[in-house]
């Protein structure tokens, strides 16, 4: 029987609901639950989580794409990590000091977590903006954690005193929280890299939560009760168990990239300007703090060259921009030339075409006249100059009706609206010219079509005097 698609969600969020129900009864009962209880529950949580995203996976819910992939390996490595830690003690030993097996799989739960994130995003980008986000990135962690070391650490501390150990527990977790805060801070000011809005929302609730939880208690568990500290524990599990939430969420092709958290010139903005205010806050710090702590001094350095680093990025973007400007400019001024080239060549050739015809109308041994749609004579040839014994300028803007006899105007007119109705029309008219002499003519008329529209006649005139 085919399982209903809903089904795993309605199964995630009614494990949400019940394990948010127990998590609000541990924190006004605390002592009613034993150790084996929370881990017990905590784990139930984990394995729901790791099954859905494999389930998920293989129905096609999401895609087999590196991201997913990544993040199931990682739940797998946290739920890994869980089991591991109830029977470290008394099966397996770590050489390193302060550093257990559970240790080894949290590693490798922050690392393909950051892995999946980050080629989700790298992904979206082309060569320049993948070199950006890197680039700030390394610039905003740098600048936050040197703040971070120098107050919540011995702000002399020399790394090299440090066991291999400590190293990972006061250096490494410390930075992929940061890394997992950054990101989901960064997504809300990036055009949505996922195909459904639920999911950006769902994600950038877990970076930083899990971040949150982490910081709490990496920094304040020294400070904080037994009942707390398994309280963040609980709470680190809802995180996980939205990511399962996120996977069982059906993807909505049609809405990919269509949609943005913020407006996307301000995001844009804000991610240019968070690099450089990182940057700005750690210089200000350590010239308010007036010392020469080693932390704020490597810190500014490292901070500083990865500035010159991005720099020298926008240097070679802009290069390169230039570049293809200029290939682009010289394409262009190709085709303007050839387009130029062209036209004078055409121009030239209509110029010929003109020059032919004219001197085809003006030398033609009959008689040519042009006229527009109301008679009137627009242009006469030297032989109907000759035939009508007057210069052209004196017949341009008389009416062809003032050289026929009145007895043939009617057959002239008759002539004239059947050239209207694009028709060639041939026919015989009496003229009488200065001289009083009448003569006889066989006249054609023919359209003048420019663009499908009669715009005036060519009449062309025989003298058939007998």
């Amino acid at each position: 029987m085919k399982i209903n698609k809903n089904l795993q969600l309605c199964i995630l969020i009614t494990t949400l609901i019940c394990y948010s129900i127990y998590f609000m009864f541990f924190f006004l009962f605390p002592t009613h639950f034993s150790n084996f209880n929370v881990r017990f529950a905590s784990l139930i949580v984990e394995a729901i989580t790791f099954v859905s995203l494999i389930y998920s996976i293989y129905s096609k819910k999401v895609s087999s794409n590196p991201f997913w992939i990544c993040i199931t390996i990682a739940i797998g490595s946290f739920l890994l990590g869980k089991i591991v830690y109830t029977y470290q003690d008394n099966f397996f030993e770590f050489p390193i000091h302060r550093f257990t097996v559970s240790d080894v799989f949290y590693m490798f739960f922050l690392f393909f977590c950051l892995l999946a994130f980050c080629y989700k995003i790298l992904k979206e980008c082309n060569k320049w903006e993948k070199a950006f986000f890197i680039c700030d990135i390394c610039i905003v962690l740098t600048s936050i954690f040197t703040l971070e070391w120098y107050l919540f650490n011995q702000p002399n501390l020399n790394i090299f005193s440090l066991s291999l150990g400590d190293i990972f527990l006061s250096f490494l977790y410390p930075i992929a929280d940061l890394l997992f805060l950054l990101l989901g801070v960064s997504l809300f000011f990036r055009p949505t890299v996922f195909n459904s809005k639920r999911k950006i929302y769902i994600f950038i609730f877990v970076l930083i939560s899990s971040a949150t939880f982490n910081y709490i208690y990496f920094y304040l568990h020294n400070h904080l009760s037994t009942d707390t500290i398994t309280s963040l524990r609980l709470l680190y599990r809802i995180p996980i168990l939205l990511i399962a939430i996120a996977g069982a969420i059906s993807e909505d092709y049609n809405s990919h990239k269509n949609h943005f958290i913020v407006n996307p010139i301000l995001g844009k903005k804000v991610l240019v300007v968070f690099p450089y205010l990182a940057v700005a806050i750690l210089i200000g710090f350590t010239l308010k703090e007036q010392t020469a702590s080693s932390t704020l001094i490597t810190g500014n350095c490292i901070t500083f060259v990865f500035v010159l680093i991005r720099h020298s990025i926008v240097r070679m973007q802009n290069n390169s921009l230039t570049k293809r400007l200029q290939a682009f400019y010289a394409q262009l001024e190709e085709k303007v030339t050839l387009r130029t080239s062209d036209l004078v060549h055409k121009s030239e050739a209509l110029s010929q075409k003109q020059q032919k015809f004219k001197s085809l109308y003006e030398y033609h041994p009959d008689p040519i006249f042009t006229i527009d749609l109301n008679g009137i004579f627009l242009n006469v040839n030297k032989a109907g100059s000759i035939l009508l014994g007057a210069p052209t300028n004196e017949l341009l803007g008389e009416t062809c009706f003032s050289i026929i006899l009145d007895e043939d105007k009617h057959k002239l007119a008759s002539a004239l609206e059947k050239v209207k109705q694009q028709e060639s029309a041939s026919l015989q008219l009496s003229s009488q010219y200065k001289d009083g002499f009448t003569y006889s003519l066989y006249v054609t008329i023919v359209p003048i079509m420019i663009d499908g529209q009669i715009s005036g006649s060519y009449i062309m005139v025989k003298d058939i005097t007998a």
